[in-house]
């Protein structure tokens, strides 16, 4: 029984001496109001010690906690500046991002946005984004992304493949060029596409596939610095807060903080790149072992859009 009497009569010795906390855990043991005690203890930790640590803007509690201030987090941050509470009041949001991060999920000063997935919903999310991206540099004044024509290529071994996108772009109504590897050549020089070859094996002779290429022209390139900037100009600096994530509980609805900070919250989002791993070890979440990992996709501009 002293394992739950011994946070709060630590907390009560540190405040108000040893005879107080002796009085606390000896109604602990009398009375047993274990669960409720410490609930109280924790409350009064949270308040006492989010007094004098962390940032100002990072409040105690909060509807929506952001952690991560990268595209992803501004921009499910900027998502929630538009929520309501059923009264019809604003949601109460924070980001909250590592500055001096020397470490990320994603680098260079682009970011590719793309319909070249076999799958519809995907596609409608990222014409959706496309939609936002276009709102959100209406907004700052400033241009955020480049249009781009997009290459989808596929190998013979990829080839069974491609029927799935051609199928997705159909029902969608998405327009959309097959290339052959001539074409390819011409228009985007910078590409080597494998022509068909014919085979001779004694009597019989076979056609080997060449690859395809297929160009849907609703692509873009995201000018990644510009965003980040655009994206914190939407959301605020009131509800940006620099601070690193130590840990996360899940059953208290709390977030402990490098500067000993502890952040109550209904939500939390999870956008803090390449420190999820270790987030998620130091954390009390119950799930499975997730591994964040990091893709790259490679774009060369076509031919008329080059110097």
């Amino acid at each position: 029984m002293w394992q739950y009497a011994r946070q709060p009569y630590d907390f009560v010795r540190r405040y108000c001496g040893k005879k107080c906390a002796l009085v606390g855990a000896w109604i602990y043991f009398r009375y047993g109001y274990f669960n409720d005690t410490l609930e109280l203890a924790q409350k009064w930790k949270i308040l006492i010690t989010n007094q004098f640590v962390g940032d100002p803007r990072l409040p105690s509690t909060v509807d929506v906690l952001v952690l991560g201030g990268g595209v992803m987090g501004l921009s499910a941050a900027w998502a929630a500046s538009k929520l309501k509470r059923k009264d019809g009041s604003p949601v109460s949001f924070v980001v909250v991002e590592k500055s001096d991060s020397t470490i990320t999920s994603s680098w260079g000063e682009s970011r590719i946005l793309r319909l070249a997935y076999a799958d519809e919903m995907k596609i409608r999310m990222m014409q959706r984004a496309y939609g936002l991206w276009s709102t959100l540099g209406g907004i700052v004044k400033e241009e955020l992304m480049q249009p781009s024509p997009m290459l989808t290529i596929y190998h013979d071994t990829t080839m069974h493949l491609l029927k799935n996108l051609t199928t997705a772009y159909n029902t969608l109504g998405i327009t959309y060029r097959e290339l052959s590897p001539r074409e390819v050549k011409k228009e985007y020089p910078m590409v080597r596409l494998k022509r068909s070859e014919m085979y001779q094996l004694e009597l019989n002779s076979f056609n080997l596939p060449g690859d395809v290429a297929i160009e849907q022209t609703d692509g873009a390139c995201i000018f990644a610095t510009e965003a980040v900037e655009a994206l914190k100009t939407a959301v605020g600096d009131d509800h940006i807060a620099e601070d690193k994530a130590v840990s996360v509980d899940v059953h208290n609805r709390t977030v402990t903080f490098a500067s000993g900070k502890i952040v109550k919250y209904g939500s939390l989002i999870l956008a803090c790149g390449s420190w999820t791993n270790q987030l998620l070890h130091n954390s009390y979440l119950g799930l499975m072992n997730y591994i964040t990992t990091a893709e790259q996709f490679t774009y060369w501009p076509p031919a008329f859009l080059r110097d």
